[in-house]
């Protein structure tokens, strides 16, 4: 019962998101389904600036998400494998920066820098989010601030 009105509060939402995710792994689209209405609920900027941008949801097995730099992310089975909602909510902030940044002409390491910036930001937002993912995104920073 729970799941029937979970599904039947978040259909509305997604479809007037119309990202298409791909259907992979063990469920991976409705945790991804999760994580977007996660950053809905979190920061309605931050989702408008995915609902916006990004068109379709990929995933591959490389070691880190990415983008095609258009309006595709492709979340890495390894962020996946990792079962945390949050985790996969920073990906798709994080990456959608990227997004965003398309054609601003930023050198490699300064868009670096803005989308960690914005993944942090989200990430402070967060209600009961996972330390590591804080340390991990800020250690990151520091490694492209240097």
């Amino acid at each position: 019962m729970k799941k029937l009105l979970f599904c039947l509060f978040l259909l509305p939402t997604f479809l007037l998101s119309q990202i298409y995710v791909d259907k992979a792994g063990d469920g991976w689209d409705i945790e991804v389904k999760k994580a977007l209405f996660l950053i809905s609920k979190t920061s309605p900027t931050h989702y408008k600036n995915i609902i916006d941008n990004v068109k379709r949801i990929e995933f591959w097995n490389q070691n880190y998400s990415s983008n095609d730099g258009q309006e595709v992310i492709v979340i890495a089975a390894k962020d996946m494998k990792l079962g945390s909602i949050n985790n996969i909510a920073a990906v798709l902030v994080h990456e959608s920066c990227h997004i965003i940044l398309n054609g601003s002409h930023l050198n490699p390491s300064k868009e670096e820098t803005e989308c960690y910036i914005y993944e942090l930001v989200f990430l402070k937002k967060l209600q009961n989010v996972e330390s590591d993912l804080i340390s991990h995104t800020e250690h990151q920073l520091e490694n492209y601030i240097k």
